[in-house]
């Protein structure tokens, strides 16, 4: 049992395959870092992945996630040398979840993004609104994305990326036909999305995993929204600047 009724999540190959990561859940210092973060957390050790599952598995529990990277990227994760060998104080940071819903049903919660897309290649047409505008899209699909999904598949598709601290939101249509542009929006919108045309099957994948898939001829009634839910970070504050610094040139940006 941890401190705190605190939990360590990590992945078993990476455990096997990573002798930094392997020596770290062998240390004690494990259990000090733990009692110095003073309240319950979710101790994540690896990479975004890793992160992502453990924010699936947790997220309900609402407590804080610590996530020190030994993987590759480590979008959002402190670095291993910023809480070993000393520990620091840290400072919490709060990350938007989206809930996705259909006909009022819940059909998952992003942190990243939803892709909405025709599993058959078919062009589908779209209609999205707000209250304040509506959008008619006619391509391959279209992907909703926070600040932190923003950055997922810039290249790939075109997305202007937002800063992580950012309030909006980005729609952006796939391989499009209509509109051409991506469209960025306040985060506290409400946006409903409807298929409308010829009504093809459509996927809707929700950080990376396929949620749901509707029957030829089926209305969809999407609603997005920000959930009253938040995923909550821990950032080593000796190094909060250092943090931003990195999260930013990640994302593209220049220091």
């Amino acid at each position: 049992m941890y401190p705190n009724n605190s939990t360590v999540f990590y992945d078993e190959f990476s455990y096997k395959r990573n002798i930094d990561l392997r020596e770290f859940l062998e240390n004690t210092f494990i259990s000090h870092l733990l009692e110095e973060v003073r309240e319950q957390c979710i101790l994540v050790l690896w990479g975004d992945g890793t992160m992502l599952r453990a924010i699936w598995e947790h997220a309900e529990k609402e407590i804080p996630f610590l996530w020190i990277n030994f993987g590759h990227k480590g979008f959002l994760l402190n670095h291993p040398h910023w809480v070993f060998p000393d520990i620091p104080h840290f400072q919490q940071r709060e990350y938007p979840v989206l809930e996705i819903k259909n006909k009022g049903n819940l059909i998952g919660s992003a942190f990243n993004d939803m892709n909405l897309y025709s599993p058959e290649g078919k062009a589908i047409s779209l209609s999205m609104s707000n209250g304040f505008w509506e959008l008619k899209l006619w391509g391959d699909g279209v992907i909703l994305a926070t600040p932190a999904g923003s950055t997922g598949h810039s290249k790939s598709y075109g997305w202007p990326i937002l800063p992580h601290k950012s309030k909006n939101l980005v729609i952006t249509p796939k391989g499009n036909i209509s509109p051409q542009s991506s469209k960025a929006i306040e985060d506290d919108h409400v946006v409903h999305i409807a298929n409308s045309g010829r009504k093809y099957p459509i996927a809707i994948n929700i950080d990376g995993e396929q949620k749901y898939i509707s029957k030829y001829d089926e209305t969809l009634d999407l609603e997005i929204q920000k959930s009253a839910k938040k995923v909550t970070l821990l950032i080593a504050q000796n190094h909060l600047q250092d943090w931003d610094n990195k999260v930013m040139q990640e994302q593209g940006f220049t220091i």
